[in-house]
């Protein structure tokens, strides 16, 4: 996943590996005061790429949300999902410097070429809860 930031005046992108949560919700960790986890502090409006490798027909999701760090059951699920997803991670969960940080989509946009060069299509999350719920 490429995952994109803004920071410092000047937008930042960094590649991550991320997990599939409930609702559309994407997991991912940080290292405390990196560059993304700055940026993350600084805005939590966050746009996250995942492409299929760049293969043709081309097949991508980008998904636009707010990006935050997440504590207590809701970092346990996300290292769960992650450790699920890249099994080397669960030798770091006890690293204080890792935090896990979860995207809510607003904004969906799904590329696709099997249906014809350059097809895309953009949607809402409609009824995503509020993850204070």
């Amino acid at each position: 996943m490429v995952l994109a930031t803004h920071v410092g005046g000047e937008v930042r992108a960094s590649t991550t590996g991320y997990a599939l949560g409930e609702h559309m919700a994407l997991y991912f960790f940080v290292f405390r005061n990196s560059i993304k986890h700055r940026g993350i502090l600084e805005s939590q409006q966050v746009a996250a790429a995942v492409d299929d490798g760049f293969s043709i027909p081309m097949r991508a999701v980008e998904i636009l949300g707010t990006a935050e760090v997440v504590e207590g059951a809701e970092r346990r699920q996300g290292q769960k999902l992650l450790s699920e997803r890249f099994p080397d991670l669960e030798e770091v969960w006890n690293d204080p410097r890792i935090l896990v940080v979860r995207i809510n989509p607003d904004r969906v946009r799904f590329t696709d070429w099997t249906h014809g060069a350059g097809h895309s299509r953009e949607t809402m999350v409609p009824g995503r809860p509020s993850p204070k719920e």
